[in-house]
This record gives structure tokens, C-alpha cells and sequence, in this order.
């Protein structure tokens, strides 16, 4: 693989529920978030699925929130990586991202959009995930708060001295340790560097449940500039959160990310008359859900998205990764259903429910 750049944005991000029969409560609070955000605090993800709804803010915006909402919030702080790849959804750039990271114990959450994908680390490990990452791997800090440990990564099987590229963007040039002098140098395929890590004791395998909720969605995003969030799409959006019909739906699964730079939204059929002709543009057709749980699912537990996308990564496919409060969801091209079913159903960690 080629070099891959992984920007580290600059926000302090937190994840959040609420109970679907508290959203009215939050209203107020998710309408200023959505369509007002502080100057540099432009980070604002909102997922609601049958069960319930899932938010990924600022973690100042908390306490915003109603008391009387009863908002559910992780103690974690996270920091996102925006995954530079042209193309949201890359599989294989997704495992190369996953498996250093759960072969070193650090658990994240996966936020795929139309534009990009975000890794969020969190923060007290992102020196120790700097200092796993692929020597391939290009970093660019926004966020300006770890310069210091992307220039002094030590890793136990390289010693990384990073360059300036273009102002702020740094590659590595990789020395390899020999008999305590790093003289000679080495240049590291990712597989050969995986496979150093891939012996790791602090790989978790666990057993997972892969359901297929029956709700084909449509991936999205607003054409023209961000800005027509608040200029022309506060309504349409408005009525989707918080009147339409689809609210009812037993099968409602919707989510919308908005960002300084774009804004995307993940929506069933139903909803697309909501938004002008020509507001939208389409990442293919329509797309359906794998929901992944965990026996017991927690935070702090590694490689979810790793074995996800291990099956995954040799099919030439796209998918669209989201981590909730509660579970994890995987979207797939109906066009790949069956491949990625016949990919997945022999899987040992994973277990196919109908």
C-alpha cells in the first residue's frame, strides 16, 4: 500500500445516548449543534437506530444538555484521525488502520462518512498509537498537540526519525535495530510489519453476533458548501430528526455528520423526499446493515473493526463502518451482500444471526 496520510484533527470529542423518548427534551440542544456551531468546535455526528440514538460531540457541548434528558456519556475523550484516502470506506486501508491498533490493546470507535472516514482514539493512548502505526503512514497533526511524540516515536521494532513534508505533513524513514545500534536501514512492507505485531498477547478475539436489519439506506451528502446546512437544508433536516414519518418506523435508521468541511447523511428511501431534486449526492445505491454486537460490549474492548474488515479486505468492496453507544453497524453495496455474507459465515469470531 502506498503512503497513507491520517490527519489528527484538533477536537476533544465525546460519545453520548439518549433514549429515544427523550429527544424532544434535547431538541433545543441538538438544533443549535446542528445548525450553529462554535467557531472551531465543527464536529458533530448524530445516529439514531431502533434502539436508540447516538451522538459524537464536543466534549464542552455535554453540558448543554438538560439535565432532565439523562444523557448517557462515556468518561473517554477522544480524538479523531480523518483516514486521507480519496474514497471513504477503503477495506483494506480501514484493517490497516485497525489491526496495529487492537494488536496494542487500543480500543476506538469508527465513524465512516461520505467523504472520509474518522478513527477516534482515545486521547491518553494516541501517543502509544503513533508509535504502532505502519512506517507507510503519513501523519499530519491540526490539532498540534502531539508534534512532539510523532517526531520522538519509539516503537519495539523500529525507530522512527520523521521528516518534514510540506510544512506540517511528516514521513519516517525506518532504522532497524540491530544488536542495540540503529545503523542499518530497513525499508518495511506493511505485511512484514504486521506480522511483527501480529504475535501481540493483547489480541482480542471475541465472539460476535452479525445480524441484517431489513432497512436498505442511502449514503449522502449535501451538494455545494457546508454552509447550506443553516442557509437552505435547516428544514428539510428539522423535519427528518424530529417530525417525518420515518420517525415511526420500527426499522428507523438515520445518521448525519457535519463537519467544517462537509456534511453527510445516511438515510432510508422514505426520506430522500425530504431534500430538494439535486440537493444530494449518492455513493452508489442503496446499501444495507450488518449490526455487530458483542456478548458483552464495552468501550474498552479491541478489534471489532479489525476482524470485521479481515474477511473483508480482499473482495475489491466499500463499506461504511459506524460505532454507536451500543453496538457497531457495518453498511454494505446490496450489490456485495452475498459476497460479504460468503465472507463472513465461516468466520470463527463472528456469528451470523437471522
Amino acid at each position: 500500500m502506498s503512503d497513507l496520510e491520517v490527519c489528527i484533527l484538533p477536537y476533544r470529542l465525546k460519545l453520548a445516548s439518549i433514549a429515544k423518548e427523550n429527544l424532544s427534551i434535547c431538541a433545543h440542544t441538538i438544533i443549535k449543534l446542528l445548525l450553529f456551531p462554535n467557531e472551531g468546535k465543527e464536529f458533530f455526528s448524530f445516529t439514531e437506530t431502533p434502539s436508540s440514538i447516538s451522538l459524537i460531540i464536543d466534549e464542552a457541548a455535554i453540558e448543554t444538555f438538560p439535565a432532565e434528558a439523562k444523557v448517557g456519556v462515556s468518561s473517554t475523550v477522544f480524538i479523531p484521525f480523518q483516514i486521507q484516502t480519496g474514497q471513504s470506506g477503503t477495506v483494506p486501508v480501514l484493517h490497516s488502520i485497525a489491526v496495529p491498533l487492537a494488536n496494542n490493546g487500543i480500543s476506538i470507535l469508527q465513524l465512516s462518512t461520505y467523504e472520509t472516514d474518522y478513527t477516534l482514539i482515545p486521547e491518553e493512548l494516541v501517543k502509544k498509537a503513533l508509535s504502532c502505526f505502519p512506517p507507510t503512514f503519513v501523519i499530519r497533526d491540526e490539532s498540534q498537540l502531539f508534534e512532539d511524540a510523532i517526531s520522538n516515536i519509539q516503537s519495539p521494532f523500529f525507530n522512527a526519525k520523521r521528516n518534514s513534508v510540506n510544512g506540517s505533513s511528516l514521513s519516517m524513514q525506518i532504522h532497524q535495530f540491530q544488536d542495540g545500534d540503529a545503523t542499518n536501514e530497513k525499508q518495511w512492507t506493511d505485511s512484514e510489519f504486521l506480522s511483527k505485531i501480529a504475535t501481540s498477547e493483547q489480541i482480542t478475539n471475541l465472539r460476535r453476533v452479525v445480524s441484517f436489519p431489513d432497512c436498505p439506506v442511502y449514503v449522502t451528502s449535501l451538494a455545494g458548501s457546508v454552509e447550506a446546512v443553516q442557509d437552505t437544508m435547516s428544514i428539510p433536516l428539522i423535519n427528518l430528526l424530529f417530525f417525518s414519518d420515518d420517525r415511526q418506523r420500527g426499522d428507523r435508521f438515520f445518521s448525519f455528520t457535519r463537519t467544517s468541511e462537509n456534511a453527510s447523511l445516511i438515510l432510508s428511501e422514505p426520506c430522500l423526499s425530504l431534500f430538494p431534486p439535486g440537493s444530494l449526492n449518492f455513493c452508489g445505491g442503496a446499501w444495507s446493515i450488518l449490526k455487530i454486537e458483542d456478548v458483552a460490549f464495552a468501550f474498552e474492548q479491541c478489534g471489532i473493526v479489525r476482524d470485521c474488515t479481515e474477511r473483508l479486505k480482499n473482495l475489491g468492496i466499500s463499506i461504511f463502518y459506524l460505532t454507536t453507544y451500543h453496538t457497531d453497524y457495518l453498511l454494505v453495496n446490496q450489490e456485495d451482500y452475498h459476497a460479504v455474507m460468503n465472507a463472513l459465515v465461516h468466520y470463527d469470531s463472528l456469528e451470523i444471526s437471522n
